[in-house]
């Protein structure tokens, strides 16, 4: 994962130095990181791609790149992310 290495993951909606998701807006369950490199709630990104999947591609919820849904493993091919701990 050094491709993920300093990637700054708090696009919360919470303020500076929150790791939040910005869809439930509550901090990181089960962080997935997608290809444009936005990560998610493993939940809220499931509920968000049973909505908007069309032909095998969704738009993620913040740049609305379209990602393809990986064929095999789904959503849990997408690599997750260690949060650091909540202090």
């Amino acid at each position: 994962m050094d491709h993920l290495r300093g990637i700054d993951y708090r696009h919360g909606t919470r303020g500076p130095g929150t790791w939040a998701c910005t869809i439930c807006r509550q901090r990181f369950r089960h962080p997935k990181v997608l290809n444009c490199y936005h990560v998610f709630c493993m939940d809220c990104l499931h509920q968000h791609v049973l909505q908007f999947c069309r032909n095998g591609l969704f738009p993620c919820p913040i740049c609305k790149v379209l990602i393809p849904l990986p064929v095999w493993g789904g959503l849990d091919a997408f690599e997750t992310v260690v949060m650091p701990k909540k202090r």
